[in-house]
C-alpha cells in the first residue's frame, strides 16, 4: 500500500478533501474509526465555502434538489401531523429560519426585537 496522502476521518470534510486530492492525481487513503454510519446531524447546514466547493464541482444543483425534496417531505410530515395544516410552512411564505436540536423554527414565531438577536 502506497499513498501520497492519508486523510483522517471519513466525514463530509474528509471525504470532500479526499475527492479533491484524488482529482488532482494524489493516491489517497481515508481512515475512519467508526465502522457504521453515524446518523446524527452534525451541522444541519452548509457554509458559503462549502457551497462554493460544491459549485466548482457542479454538485450544487443536485444538493439544491435534494434540499427541495427534503423540504417537500417535511411539509408533508407537518400536514399529516397537524391534520392538514402544515403550520404555515406552505402557501404563506413564512419559511423557516433554522432549527434548534432538529426542531424547525418558523420565521413568523421569532421575536426579532428580543435582545441578543440583533437584526436577525
Amino acid at each position: 500500500m502506497d499513498y501520497d496522502v492519508v486523510v483522517a476521518g471519513g466525514g463530509p470534510v474528509g471525504l470532500m478533501l479526499a475527492c479533491e486530492l484524488r482529482l488532482g492525481g494524489a493516491r489517497v487513503a481515508v481512515l475512519e474509526r467508526l465502522t457504521e454510519v453515524d446518523p446524527t446531524i452534525k451541522g444541519g447546514a452548509i457554509t458559503l465555502p462549502t457551497a462554493e466547493a460544491l459549485y466548482r464541482r457542479g454538485m450544487l444543483p443536485a444538493l439544491a434538489e435534494a434540499q427541495r425534496q427534503a423540504m417537500d417531505r417535511f411539509r408533508t410530515f407537518m400536514r399529516e401531523r397537524n391534520g392538514g395544516d402544515d403550520g404555515g410552512a406552505v402557501g404563506q411564505g413564512l419559511g423557516y429560519v433554522g432549527h434548534f436540536a432538529g426542531i424547525m423554527l418558523r420565521a413568523d414565531l421569532v421575536d426579532r426585537t428580543e435582545p441578543g438577536l440583533g437584526d436577525a
